[in-house]
């Protein structure tokens, strides 16, 4: 088992090429991983380094499930996933030991889901066009709701810009 006097990174850097451990091993290195992802957006402006880190407000969501059957939640992690939904999908592995999914990339958005992913120019981009992808390729009723930053405003902002398949 790893102790925690080694400093945040090298102890996520070790964490993350070691086999899942027990939980509480987990734990210590999901919170590394959050102090080095909340360390690392220093360099970004304090709106979008914020809404980065807060989970999705609880009248959201119950509203996302009452009103369009969302089930599943994806881009998530332990740490902010809300534990009423059937299936969460994290972007880490090793996130498996929490319950969770995981490559949300490796399968159809399929069903009714939601994302809140990190603000990441080139993550929202994937994620839109996944989401649309998978979408017109399934008979299977499907809307995937994503929640996405507006920090120059929609026409401006480089979601609408780079991805022209958008209405």
């Amino acid at each position: 088992m790893l102790t925690t006097n080694l400093n945040g990174l090298a102890y996520t850097v070790l964490h993350n090429h070691l086999p899942v451990q027990d939980a509480a091993t987990e734990i210590v290195g999901l919170l590394q991983r959050y102090k080095l992802q909340m360390s690392s957006l220093n360099n970004i402006g304090k709106k979008a380094r914020d809404s980065n880190m807060y989970c999705t407000p609880r009248h959201i969501t119950t509203s996302l499930q009452k009103w369009a059957l969302v089930t599943k939640q994806r881009f998530a992690s332990p740490l902010d996933f809300d534990p009423s939904y059937q299936t969460y999908w994290s972007e880490n592995t090793r996130d498996t030991v929490f319950g969770a999914s995981t490559n949300a990339f490796d399968t159809k958005f399929t069903g009714f889901s939601f994302c809140h992913p990190n603000y990441c120019n080139y993550l929202l981009h994937l994620l839109v066009g996944h989401a649309l992808q998978s979408a017109n390729s399934t008979q299977e009723a499907t809307a995937t709701f994503l929640l996405l930053p507006d920090w120059l405003g929609w026409s401006k902002n480089g979601i609408h810009v780079l991805d022209k398949r958008l209405p």
